[in-house]
């Protein structure tokens, strides 16, 4: 085994480096399939439109975003009040972060 620069092994980076790659990569392919896009399994993806790429990019980060939220409350134990806006879209906000209007008038 080789070291590099900051003392760490190769072969633990590699190793790393692979299991990130391919949980990107499942994440990936889930998010196509969520928004209705056909991917080539392992390799070049030439085919796609902006939009679509777009699309499967931001169903990734929906996905990291979710996990991430359901990490942090499901270690703290906290949860924000959950609101469901015109557009359907649920949003979540804590007592800390809303403001009265009666503060924010001036007299």
């Amino acid at each position: 085994m080789t070291s590099n620069k900051r003392g760490t092994t190769s072969k633990k980076m590699s190793t790393a480096k692979s299991s990130s790659k391919s949980n990107l990569n499942q994440l990936k392919m889930q998010s196509a399939r969520d928004v209705g896009v056909t991917l080539n399994q392992g390799g070049y993806n030439g085919h796609l439109t902006a939009k679509q790429a777009g699309m499967i990019g931001g169903q990734m980060v929906k996905h990291m975003v979710e996990k991430y939220e359901n990490s942090t409350t499901s270690s703290t134990g906290k949860r924000g009040k959950t609101n469901t806006g015109k557009s359907g879209t649920t949003t979540k906000s804590s007592k800390s972060s809303r403001t009265s209007k009666s503060s924010t008038r001036s007299k």
